[in-house]
């Protein structure tokens, strides 16, 4: 039913975390988890031969073209490959800095950058994505923001077994 869906988004992110302190892997669009899931969705709606769950609006063929075209959908690489926003202010004032990321900055949360640091990290939060605090270090959080990714979505193809 289809083809064994791909960890290769995962894996380009699962280490990264952005200037702004925000974990890649926890990102649907940048972990392919997005991508993944609706076109497995797809299959398996297409194996079913469902068409009475198709939404009324675009109908069966029109629900299915939506799913299908998820498989394209372009993964964000994340802020250090080239992805997130091509004008980041967050991005920029970290490099200038010769910092990591926000959260090595002394400046942390008062500088002039803060309220749209603080939306950005806020709203990752909300929608379950890791956010990095001052005094953590990547290196000790990851395995357990990996573990946490996996438990809160224990049916993602993404972290099958031999995925």
């Amino acid at each position: 039913m289809g083809v064994r869906p791909s960890r290769e988004a995962f894996e380009r992110v699962r280490d990264q975390i952005g200037f702004c302190g925000i974990w890649c892997g926890s990102c649907a669009v940048g972990n392919g988890c997005m991508t993944e899931l609706g076109a497995g969705l797809r299959d398996l709606l297409t194996a079913y031969d469902a068409p009475e769950w198709a939404t009324v609006d675009v109908g069966w063929e029109g629900f299915l073209m939506a799913l299908g075209s998820l498989r394209h959908t372009i993964c964000c690489a994340g802020c250090r490959e080239g992805g997130g926003r091509v004008n980041c202010e967050i991005r920029a004032c970290a490099l200038g800095r010769a910092i990591k990321n926000c959260t090595d900055c002394p400046s942390f949360g008062r500088c002039e950058h803060a309220g749209i640091l603080d939306r950005m990290r806020s709203g990752a939060a909300g929608v379950g994505m890791s956010v990095l605090s001052p005094g953590q270090e990547p290196e000790a959080v990851l395995p357990q923001w990996t573990r946490a990714v996996m438990s809160r979505w224990p049916c993602c193809v993404l972290f099958a077994e031999g995925g």
